[in-house]
């Protein structure tokens, strides 16, 4: 079994620029192979040729927060800094911009972060809707 990578919580000091070394699409290679049920013995992902991933815009959510993850705050995932988790071997972490100064980071971080909390909670409304369909099936 992998070892989890460390993460570390972004505070109003933390740096982070991408690198563009590509780390992301090694790391996330595994997931992103299971959601398209793809095989692949490339070292990085398969979508990825040239240092660009053939499919920037319909990436999997994952891949756009990479390196970040929400914290938990009361049972909810949060991307408020104090929150937010960074992978800690991510070489962009300490270059750049502060993260709670570079808007356009917040912005994107925000933007996606919305969008994975709206799929997670159709998915959830389509799993109480399953359980609320079978408790009014007939006993056969």
């Amino acid at each position: 079994m992998k070892e989890r990578p460390k993460r570390l919580t972004v505070d109003n000091n933390t740096q982070w620029e991408c690198q563009k070394c590509m780390k992301c699409c090694e790391t996330n290679k595994e997931i992103v192979q299971k959601i398209f049920n793809i095989k692949s013995h490339k070292e990085h992902c398969h979508f990825l040729e040239d240092k660009t991933c053939k499919i920037e815009d319909n990436k999997p959510l994952m891949c756009r927060l990479y390196p970040f993850f929400p914290g938990i705050n009361d049972r909810k995932f949060s991307f408020a800094i104090g929150k937010l988790t960074i992978f800690a071997g991510c070489p962009g972490v300490g270059k750049g911009k502060k993260i709670s100064e570079n808007k356009e980071l917040l912005k994107k971080i925000d933007g996606t972060a919305k969008e994975l909390m709206d799929r997670f909670a159709l998915k959830l409304q389509g799993k109480i809707k399953d359980v609320f369909e079978e408790k009014k099936k007939p006993a056969t």
